[in-house]
């Protein structure tokens, strides 16, 4: 639970505290004239704001703007609330004190009664079932779908606003990120895709990539280079975050290290087209794997084929990631494969279940992939031994994936748990 979290709890209990004489056309219209205002900035900010180019941070402007609108029609119809109050008490328009009362209009609904005080001896009569006590009685049901609307086009909006503290706060938040996950795609979530990539999003990878050191595994690296991302997170604890890599074995799924993400707040898988939010689906901390997903991450991104081959000694392969060390930009290293003869990383993974390279990327390349000559994943990135890179068999990344394709898509993930060194 994050402080979105806590504002909506707080929300909700000023909600759905007790009002005299509110009824469910109150809530209704108040919930259909502040989500109007949001939405119609949200459609300024994706087709005006989008456009400008004026030296201003969008960022800023579009929440602003969505927010802005909202408190703007919500005051504008009390404005006119009190001054249809005023006119109907000094009588300037005697039409208005035609309007029936809830107690002039009769809905009779056959077999409805309720049992009444009544005087000895007199039988119970059937209460009226009228507009007004319909009205009544629908209030709190019409808060509740208020409230879970709001959270809704909440959810469907706010991933796209391109400014750091409001993505973190949503994606940290279990409410939202449930939303998102659980209720399906709306047209406003599709259309303010049409912004993402460029503007609504935390960053992007360059697309243009130097591959003159690959060698011979320019082709594999060719092959699957848009599918090879970048993973940043925002740490629970402390403002600094952190950064690692990845790679996509299945549709929205992505493959890291799990001493990348460990305690975060909040996740985000970075790609060519965009940033977008991530939740972790499983964890396998003894060997430091980790599969997370976003429902948001481009279809483009092809999965890379994990290798049923067992790395072969001797032979080369090329290590791929982002290493921090080298400003976060794509980078590869062909190296040796060796046997490894560390005993222990502090987890379960040892030589009979890793290999080493002779070179590693350094720091940021964490759960880069390992590839062979065809394009196939080997290995993954994990930690820097003395004598080289240490990476993970292919063989646990596949048992760790098979276990994760199983499990229902997480709504949100208890990402602050777990604590581990960082390569």
């Amino acid at each position: 639970m994050n402080i979105l979290d806590i504002l909506i709890l707080v929300i909700a209990f000023g909600y759905f505290s007790k009002r005299k004489n509110q009824r469910a056309t109150h809530v209704l219209i108040n919930t259909a004239t502040i989500i109007t205002g949001y939405l119609i900035g949200f459609f300024i900010s994706v087709n005006v704001v989008s456009s400008w180019d004026f030296d201003i941070d969008k960022g800023i402007v579009a929440p602003l703007l969505m927010f802005g609108s909202a408190i703007f029609f919500r005051m504008t119809l009390e404005i006119v609330r009190y001054i249809v109050r005023q006119i109907k008490n000094d009588n300037i328009i005697p039409v208005l004190e035609v309007t029936p009362s809830y107690k002039s209009i009769d809905l009779r609904l056959e077999g409805y009664s309720q049992h009444q005080k009544t005087d000895a001896g007199k039988k119970p009569e059937k209460e009226k079932l009228s507009f007004g006590l319909l009205n009544k009685r629908f209030t709190v049901p019409c808060k509740m779908l208020s409230l879970i609307l709001f959270i809704y086009i909440m959810s469907q909006t706010l991933f796209y606003i391109p400014i750091q503290m409001v993505q973190f706060t949503i994606q940290g938040s279990g409410s939202m990120m449930a939303a998102s996950r659980l209720l399906p795609e709306s047209a406003i979530s599709i259309y303010g895709k049409q912004y993402s990539p460029s503007e609504f999003v935390a960053g992007r990878l360059d697309y243009n990539f130097d591959l003159s050191d690959s060698g011979e595994f320019k082709s594999a690296v060719s092959k699957t280079s848009d599918s090879i991302v970048r993973i940043l997170t925002e740490k629970c604890v402390g403002s600094s975050g952190s950064s690692g890599s990845g790679s996509v074995i299945a549709p929205g799924l992505v493959v890291t290290n799990q001493h990348v993400i460990n305690g975060s707040s909040a996740i985000f898988i970075v790609n060519h087209n965009g940033s977008y939010p991530a939740t972790i689906v499983s964890i396998d901390k003894d060997h430091d794997i980790a599969i997370i997903y976003s429902k948001y991450l481009d279809t483009k991104s092809q999965p890379i084929v994990i290798s049923s081959d067992i790395a072969d000694m001797g032979s080369d392969a090329i290590s791929v990631g982002y290493p921090s060390a080298n400003d976060g930009k794509f980078s590869t290293l062909v190296a040796k494969i060796g046997y490894n003869s560390a005993s222990s990383l502090n987890t379960k993974l040892d030589s009979t279940t890793t290999f080493l390279l002779n070179r590693g990327l350094g720091p940021g390349a964490s759960g880069g992939p390992v590839l062979n000559k065809k394009g196939e994943i080997i290995g993954m990135n994990v930690a820097q031994g003395s004598d080289g890179l240490i990476a993970i068999n292919a063989s646990l990344i596949q048992k760790e994936i098979n276990k994760a394709i199983l499990l229902p898509l997480p709504a949100f993930s208890l990402m602050c748990e777990y604590t581990a060194r960082s390569y």
